[in-house]
């Protein structure tokens, strides 16, 4: 199985006055993502008050949080998000270096390879009787709760809310 994380990457204009600190941010995030699928531990979840948050992130930044065991194949990439030396390197490159580490097919070999019409023809009907099997998982929350548990640490969501 292929993860595809989407937004591996940035999406705004270089020339923006605020760009270094947004592509600061998302290898940021990246970086946190990853660590979180490998090892299921996100650094910033719990019940952290905003001043905890605060400390946890600058802790990340200065590069003196412990990579958990599970994450160890990725520390390199996830340890370089967190402290913004991942800026120097393409969001490709690090696509590739991931790729490599976890020993995967790079995601176009994946995508590109052929198959028989046969399995587009009938990938509607699979995606419905997966759906349709599928289970909410209890641990998701309901966006309600969501936004009170964002607010609560100090979160602004006042923009996501309908």
């Amino acid at each position: 199985t292929h993860l595809k994380l989407f937004d591996f990457g940035s999406a705004y204009q270089l020339s923006h006055e605020h760009a270094d600190r947004m592509l600061e941010k998302d290898h940021f995030d990246l970086a946190t993502c990853l660590h979180f699928i490998l090892s299921g531990i996100d650094p910033l979840s719990g019940s952290l008050s905003s001043v905890e948050l605060k400390q946890v992130r600058e802790t990340l930044i200065a590069g003196c949080w412990t990579v958990a065991p599970a994450a160890a194949p990725l520390a390199d990439v996830i340890q370089d998000g967190w402290t913004g030396r991942a800026c120097k390197a393409s969001f490709g490159s690090i696509a590739a270096h991931v790729d490599g580490a976890l020993g995967l097919a790079p995601v176009d070999e994946v995508l590109c390879s052929s198959r028989p019409d046969s399995y587009y023809g009938d990938l509607e009907v699979r995606c419905r009787n997966w759906l349709g099997s599928a289970t909410r998982s209890l641990l998701w929350m309901s966006r309600e709760d969501y936004f009170a548990t964002c607010k609560s640490v100090g979160i602004d969501v006042s923009m996501y809310e309908r």
